[in-house]
């Protein structure tokens, strides 16, 4: 399994017996609420990429600057010096996710070639061991010494999982020298929407040099991608669940949980439903406190609603820090409209 199903159950039963002096008769009353959940939600498990530039531009310029595992770098004369302050932002970033021994983190060190995935769970030990083999890596390039965007973002696809929410974070310094990197990125949106996959994708650039035009046009048009225009920027991500279910015989309000790397939401969250005949938002502005997003749902009429269906609301995140992220942007509501059952047995 790679998602978690949480449940909140609300349901009543009671019982009567009835005695009467003409018979033996005894009534037996099952009175519920079908026990579907009042509210369930499902959240999906994560896989956080980081795709890390290490080709020879991130060097020092001259001689005797050390690695963070105090050995000699080499040096050559273009170099922008950025080797040592990228692993610190790396670690950083590690640091920060929080312990979930359910999500992933994926490090995929990039030259002109992809070098083996490091694979290892978000937990302390994960994270650990993930901090110590950035540490401890060591520049060693084989063959041409250049960029390879293209191959480091199909890389990325295919370490992707249906099932998951998968995060790319792309560190890197300077512009694409191997392959069609224009045709790559406008091919996001094909490549990361297939049914059952989330993907979302952040572009930083380590250095101005990285801030070409085409690449922000390109990736101005995908969806659920962005540019993050310096290594130092804080990313907040706050995540939702995909999927919301809940008793409309209980009542219409709904709360969805938020969690996430997130430290405050101070923008304004709008949420818009998908055209149905069964439900509308209600108009009041929505609510955010202690961790979850709380609205309400009004019935348009209560005549031929069926058992079930799905509605479709979208989320959208405005006036805040514009490095703060609401994942998924889409979550579907499951609406349960069971009606109550009686059970009689009678003994004569």
């Amino acid at each position: 399994m790679t998602n978690r199903v949480y449940h909140h159950l609300k349901g009543s039963q009671e019982r009567e017996c009835f005695n009467t002096s003409h018979s033996f008769s005894i009534l037996l009353f099952f009175f519920f609420v079908f026990l579907m959940p009042t509210v369930a939600y499902t959240q999906l498990n994560e896989r956080r990429i980081f795709l890390w530039d290490v080709s020879g531009s991130l060097l020092p310029q001259r001689q005797g600057e050390k690695d963070l595992d105090n050995s000699p770098l080499p040096f050559i004369s273009s170099g922008n010096g950025l080797w040592r302050s990228l692993k610190y932002k790396l670690i950083e970033s590690i640091e920060n996710i929080e312990d979930d021994a359910m999500n992933e983190i994926i490090l995929i060190p990039f030259y002109t070639r992809t070098l083996d995935p490091v694979c290892v769970k978000a937990t302390p030990e994960g994270k650990s061991q993930l901090k110590d083999f950035i540490t401890n890596f060591h520049y060693k390039p084989v063959g041409d010494n250049k960029t390879n965007l293209v191959d480091a973002i199909r890389k990325y696809h295919d370490m992707c999982r249906d099932g998951y929410v998968n995060y790319l974070f792309l560190f890197t310094d300077g512009v694409n020298e191997v392959g069609d990197l224009q045709a790559e990125l406008n091919d996001w949106n094909r490549k990361s929407q297939n049914p059952g996959q989330y993907s979302y994708g952040f572009y930083i650039l380590v250095h101005p040099a990285a801030d070409v035009p085409y690449i922000r046009k390109a990736i101005d048009k995908q969806t659920n991608f962005w540019v993050v225009p310096d290594a130092n920027v804080s990313i907040q991500i706050c995540n939702m669940p995909t999927q919301v279910a809940y008793n409309l015989r209980d009542d219409k309000d709904l709360t969805i949980p938020l969690s996430g790397s997130y430290r405050d939401i101070k923008g304004k969250i709008n949420l818009n439903l998908e055209e149905n005949p069964y439900c509308t938002l209600q108009a009041a502005p929505m609510d955010i406190y202690q961790e979850k997003i709380h609205f309400s749902l009004c019935l348009k009429n209560t005549q031929n609603i069926p058992e079930q269906f799905d509605l479709h609301l979208r989320v959208n995140y405005e006036g805040g820090s514009p490095y703060t992220f609401i994942t998924p942007e889409q979550l579907t509501i499951h609406c349960i409209n069971k009606k109550e059952r009686t059970l009689k047995i009678s003994i004569e």
